[in-house]
């Protein structure tokens, strides 16, 4: 995903390109479609939802990154160490990694920060990151296409080595554009300009390209597995799933998405596939698409950041003027100016005790709040 002061400069050429691809595009895609041509979402949640704004949480939660700092709910993390973040992703120990478009890789492993980046480990390439996947032994970093980036980044967490996967023979074919992710059994995904490629034990297998090989380089947002196995993409023009064979398209055109443009992606305990676009929120829940009615549910209008389910199965979605949590009856809102800020960005997370990670337009801000909603249910989605 990218940063918020990164994605708005690219905007602009983003929606151009993507209009004159779109006849292009519309050739690759498994269901046919009408460039230009905009639907109404076929199906619509129109669910009551009781909303509260802003809360102040009855108890704090034992975070350990904030512990001594402070008792109010949020904490700020400002000094230009935490500038600029792309991704929040906990690992299977606990630990807390921050990809960042400009500072490297940031770590909080429980007691303390770690920082990599060129400038202090030579063994690593670039220092923008736009994508990436965390295993319990490695993390896997897409860097920004440039002359010296665009390659896979690769850091063995127990030996402490970094790893550079440039463009060639037996590696990645192309530029890294996005949707790194790592399958149940272990192969590594990842969206180059030439298609899909796979690492798998060691070598490279590769898949068709369904964005296009001309299509812009910033064009993968997000992308996860289901529970099946299957890759999700969220791309600027629709959402993709491959099934190790095909590919499948969802658009707007077919009155399955608010927009083709879709910034993240997020799976629930229940398998459903949450897409947070920049026209509103979409959930694929029994082989159907579902997007949220503009009366009950204002907040999910518009352009969306970003979109994480918690280990309560509660959903949360960023935009730049409200932070929401929903559980399927209920929803509260927090706004950036509740805690002295102009806005949020897109990056987000939880830790092992269920406190919230939360980028800012330059910092981190972490609420230490325990949620007063219970566990997310969403059955109504048939």
């Amino acid at each position: 995903m990218l940063s918020l002061h990164r994605k708005l400069s690219f905007m602009a050429i983003s929606l151009l390109v993507t209009s004159l691809a779109c006849s292009l595009i519309q050739r690759v895609i498994v269901i046919d479609v009408e460039p230009e041509k905009t639907v109404v979402p076929k199906n619509i949640v129109n669910q009551p939802v009781a909303t509260s704004n802003n809360p102040t949480p009855r108890t704090l939660l034992d975070c350990s990154v904030t512990q001594g700092l402070s008792k109010d709910p949020w904490v700020k993390f400002d000094d230009e160490f935490y500038w600029f973040l792309n991704i929040i992703e906990q690992d299977a120990k606990g630990r807390m990694w921050l990809a960042t478009d400009g500072h490297g890789l940031l770590m909080y492993d429980g007691k303390e920060w770690h920082n990599w980046q060129p400038e202090n480990r030579k063994d690593m390439s670039y220092e923008a990151l736009r994508t990436m996947a965390v295993s319990e032994t490695r993390v896997y970093a897409g860097a920004y296409g440039s002359s010296d980036g665009g390659n896979l980044l690769v850091y063995d967490i127990e030996n402490d080595k970094w790893q550079t996967i440039s463009p060639g023979e037996d590696a990645i074919r192309n530029n890294v554009i996005g949707g790194v992710a790592i399958r149940q059994t272990g192969e590594v995904y990842a969206m180059t300009k030439d298609g899909l490629d796979i690492l798998d034990n060691g070598t490279w297998k590769y898949s068709s390209n369904p964005l296009n090989s001309d299509h812009i380089l910033y064009s993968v947002e997000d992308a996860l597995f289901d529970n099946e196995g299957n890759y999700w993409v969220a791309a600027n023009n629709g959402i993709w799933k491959f099934d190790g064979k095909d590919w499948i398209s969802y658009r707007s055109e077919n009155g399955e998405l608010p927009s083709n443009a879709v910034n993240a992606l997020a799976i629930d305990e229940d398998g459903r596939i949450w897409a947070a676009t920049i026209s509103g929120l979409a959930v694929f829940s029994n082989g159907k698409w579902f997007a949220f009615s503009p009366s009950e549910f204002p907040w999910y209008q518009g352009w969306l950041d970003n979109v994480r389910i918690d280990s309560q199965n509660r959903v949360w979605v960023i935009s730049r003027d409200v932070l929401s949590v929903y559980n399927g009856t209920e929803a509260i809102l927090f706004t950036p100016d509740s805690i002295g800020e102009d806005l949020w960005n897109t990056a987000t997370g939880f830790d092992q005790v269920g406190c919230v990670w939360v980028g800012m337009s330059l910092g981190l801000t972490i609420f230490q709040g325990k949620v007063d909603l219970s566990p997310g249910k969403y059955e109504f989605l048939k």
